[in-house]
C-alpha cells in the first residue's frame, strides 16, 4: 500500500473517531439537557397542580380530577396520580396511546429512555395527599430524534468537506512524492528521467536533486559510450569523401535484408562514373569536395538511408519493393545531368550510365554481377539499363486491395515459425506470416510490399494480432508490427483484442527499428502493452547513435542485431573500445541482444567468443 493511502486512511480514520466521540458527547449532552428539563417541568407541574388542589374546599375525585383533566390535556404527560393521605388512588389519568410525530421506530427502539416522575406532598395542616407527575416520553424522543438529525447532518457536512480536504491536501502535499515515485520506477525500468521542477519540501527536494545527480551521470555515460559507437561505426561504414555508407555496410544492410521475411526482394540502382579522380584534377580539391557532397545529396532525394558507394566510382541505392522506384531513379539520373552543368563538367570525358536491377532472394555477389552486366550494356551517358520483367504488376492498386483483404477475410493467412535459442533456454519463437496461394506459402515479401504501398499495415496487424491471440502456443512468441500500429488512435480497438490474450501466454512485439518512428509515441506504446504483460523489442536495430540515444528513451526487451555487424563491430582486437561502449549500454538498460542471420557455425561460434548468448538464423533453427 503507498504512502499516500496509508496517510488517507489514517485521517479518515481520525476524522471517524473525532466525529464519532463528538456525536457521543452531544448525544449525552443533549440527552442529560432534556432529561434536566423534563424533570424540572414535571417538578413545575407538581407543584403548581399540588397548590391548586390545596386550595380546594372539598377534595373529591370530581374536584380533583377536574384540576388534573386540565392540566393534563394541555401538556404533554405520561401519568398523574392523587393519592389521599392513606395512600389510597382518588384519581389517576393515564396516557393511553403513544404518538410519535416525525420519529422513526429504529430510533424509539434503539434509545432506552426512562421520563421522569416527582412525587409532590399536599399539605394544609395535615397531609391532604401526594400527587405524582411523570412526563410522557413522546416529547423526549421528538426533542432528542430532532436534535440527533440535525447534528448527524452538520457532522456529515463537516465529515465530507474534511474529507474532500484532506484528500486534495494530501494530493498536493504528495505531488512531488508521486514525481519522485515516477523517476523512481522509470529507473528501475532502466529508462532514465530528469524532474526539472524541484518540490518546495527540502527533504523531497534533496532527494529528487540526488535522483537528477545520477541519472544525468547515467544519461552522460550512456551518450558518451554512444558516441564512441557511433565513431567506430563511422570508421567501420562510412566514405570520408562523400559520408556515405561504404561497401561493406551495403553487404550488411543486403544480408539483412536478404535474412528478413518483408524485404527479401526489391531494387538495386547503381549509377557509375567513370574517372572520377578527374573531377579533383578539373575542379580542385575543395570544390571537387563539394560536387561529391551534393551528389550524395542528389542519391539521398528519395532514400535517406539506404545510399552507398561501393567503390571510387560506383554508388548505389537499395529500395524495398515499390512501384515508383523506377520513376525516382530517372529523375535522379535527371538531377545528376544538372550537376555535372552546374560544375561546367564536360560530360564527354566522364562515362556516366545507370542499372537498375530487381533481385529476389538472390546472394548481394549474383545481383552485383547483374548489375556489371548492364553496366557494360550502357552505351549513352546518363541512361539507365534495367532488368526489372520480374516485377511487373498483373493487377491494380484496387485490385490488389480486395486481393489482400479478401485472404484476411477468408482467413487464408497462416503462421510459420523461427526459434530464437542461447545454448540452454529458448528465448522466443518468431512468428512470420504466410499467405496460402494455389497450394503454396507465399513468405511475406510477396504480399507487404503491397500492403505498404495501398496503406492497409494497420488492418494487417490487426488481424495478425487477433490470430495471434486466439491460437493457443507453448512458448513465448515474438509478433512483428508496423510502425502505423504503435499510434494512440489504435489503443481502443488493441485493447479489445488483447483483453483475450492467456495470461500465462508471455508475448513480445517486435517493431523493425527505422527513422520513420515517433520515439514518443513509441514510448507511450510501451506503457500501454506493459498493462498486458507485453513486452517490446526492437528487429533490425543499427548500432548509430540516433538509435542508441532513442533506446535510451525506451524500455525494451531485446535487440536483434545482424550478426555480421557484430562481428565487425566487436571481433577486432582494435575495437575493444567499442565493446566496452556497448557493454556498458547493455548492462545500463538491461537488454538482450540478439544476433540474427546465422547461416552457419563459424558464425556462431566468432559471436560465442564476443559473448553474444542470444541467436537467430537457419543455422540456428529453421522456420517451421
Amino acid at each position: 500500500m503507498t504512502l499516500f493511502k496509508q496517510i488517507l486512511i489514517g485521517s479518515v480514520l481520525f476524522i471517524f473517531i473525532i466525529l464519532g466521540i463528538v456525536a457521543i458527547k452531544d448525544y449525552k449532552t443533549s440527552n442529560d439537557f432534556i432529561q434536566t428539563q423534563l424533570q424540572i417541568n414535571a417538578e413545575h407541574t407538581a407543584k403548581s397542580l399540588g397548590l391548586s388542589i390545596s386550595t380546594l374546599s372539598e377534595i373529591t375525585p370530581d374536584s380533583v380530577g377536574l384540576l388534573i383533566n386540565a392540566i393534563f390535556d394541555s401538556g404533554v404527560y405520561e401519568q398523574i396520580k392523587f393519592l389521599d393521605a392513606n395512600s389510597n388512588i382518588i384519581y389517576d389519568r393515564k396516557l393511553e396511546e403513544h404518538a410519535y410525530y416525525g420519529v422513526s421506530k429504529w430510533f424509539i427502539d434503539l434509545v432506552d429512555f426512562t421520563p421522569p416522575s416527582v412525587e409532590f406532598e399536599i399539605r394544609q395542616w395535615n397531609k391532604i395527599g401526594t400527587l405524582i407527575v411523570q412526563i410522557s416520553p413522546v416529547f423526549a424522543y421528538e426533542q432528542l430524534y430532532t436534535t440527533l438529525k440535525d447534528l448527524f447532518i452538520s457532522l456529515g457536512i463537516i465529515c465530507a468537506l474534511s474529507l474532500i480536504f484532506v484528500f486534495f491536501a494530501l494530493k498536493a502535499l504528495f505531488r512531488p512524492l508521486e514525481l519522485v515515485r515516477q523517476q523512481a520506477e522509470a529507473i528501475l525500468e532502466n529508462i532514465f528521467i530528469v524532474q526539472d521542477k524541484l518540490p518546495f519540501t527540502q527533504e523531497v527536494k534533496k532527494m529528487v536533486q540526488a535522483m537528477n545527480s545520477m541519472v544525468g551521470k547515467v544519461r552522460d555515460i550512456f551518450e558518451r559510450e554512444a558516441g564512441t559507437i557511433d565513431r567506430y561505426n563511422e570508421l567501420l561504414y562510412k566514405d570520408e569523401r562523400t559520408n556515405l555508407y561504404n561497401r561493406r555496410y551495403f553487404i550488411n544492410q543486403y544480408e539483412q535484408n536478404l535474412n528478413s521475411e518483408e524485404y527479401s526482394n526489391g531494387f538495386l540502382f547503381v549509377l557509375s562514373i567513370k574517372e572520377t579522380y578527374n573531377v579533383k584534377k578539373i575542379l580542385g580539391f575543395a570544390k571537387a569536395l563539394n560536387f561529391f557532397n551534393e551528389l550524395a545529396a542528389v542519391l539521398k532525394t528519395y532514400e535517406k538511408e539506404n545510399v552507398f558507394i561501393l567503390n571510387e566510382n560506383d554508388f548505389a541505392i537499395l529500395s524495398k519493393n515499390r512501384q515508383e522506384f523506377k520513376r525516382e531513379c530517372i529523375n535522379v539520373i535527371e538531377l545528376v545531368k544538372e550537376l555535372f552543368e552546374k560544375y561546367n563538367l564536360d560530360s564527354s570525358e566522364f562515362k556516366v550510365n545507370a542499372a537498375l536491377a530487381y533481385f529476389d532472394k538472390i546472394k548481394y555477389n549474383e545481383l552485383l554481377v547483374r548489375i556489371d552486366h548492364l553496366l557494360l550494356r550502357a552505351k549513352n551517358n546518363f541512361s539507365i539499363e534495367e532488368n526489372i520483367a520480374e516485377n511487373e504488376l498483373l493487377l491494380g492498386k484496387q485490385e490488389y486491395k480486395d486481393f489482400i483483404l479478401n485472404a484476411m477475410n477468408n482467413d487464408e493467412f497462416c503462421f510459420v515459425q523461427q526459434d530464437v535459442l542461447s545454448n540452454v533456454e529458448l528465448l522466443h519463437s518468431e512468428l512470420y506470416l504466410r499467405l496460402k496461394l494455389n497450394g503454396e506459402l507465399m513468405s511475406a515479401s510477396f504480399f507487404m510490399p503491397i500492403v505498404s504501398a495501398l496503406n492497409i499495415n494497420e488492418e494487417l496487424d490487426m488481424y495478425v494480432l487477433s490470430k495471434a491471440i486466439s491460437n493457443e502456443f507453448y512458448a513465448p512468441i515474438a509478433i512483428n508490427i508496423s510502425n502505423d500500429l504503435i499510434k494512440e488512435k489504435n489503443y481502443k480497438l488493441l485493447q479489445k483484442i488483447l483483453k483475450n490474450k492467456n495470461v500465462n501466454q508471455k508475448i513480445y512485439f517486435e517493431l523493425a527499428m527505422n527513422s520513420l518512428i515517433n520515439i514518443s509515441d513509441l514510448v507511450a506504446f510501451v506503457k500501454f502493452i506493459k498493462q498486458f504483460n507485453i513486452s517490446l523489442g526492437l528487429d533490425h536495430f543499427a548500432l548509430n547513435k540516433e538509435y542508441l540515444l532513442a533506446l535510451n528513451e525506451l524500455n525494451v526487451s531485446y535487440l536483434k542485431i545482424q550478426a555480421s555487424m557484430l562481428l565487425d563491430l566487436l571481433e577486432d582486437n582494435n575495437t575493444s573500445g567499442a565493446k566496452n561502449a556497448m557493454q556498458t549500454i547493455i548492462n545500463s538498460k538491461g537488454v538482450k541482444i540478439i544476433a540474427i542471420g546465422i547461416e552457419n557455425s563459424e558464425q556462431k561460434e566468432k559471436l560465442q567468443k564476443i559473448g553474444i548468448e542470444y541467436m537467430q538464423g537457419r543455422y540456428i533453427s529453421e522456420i517451421k
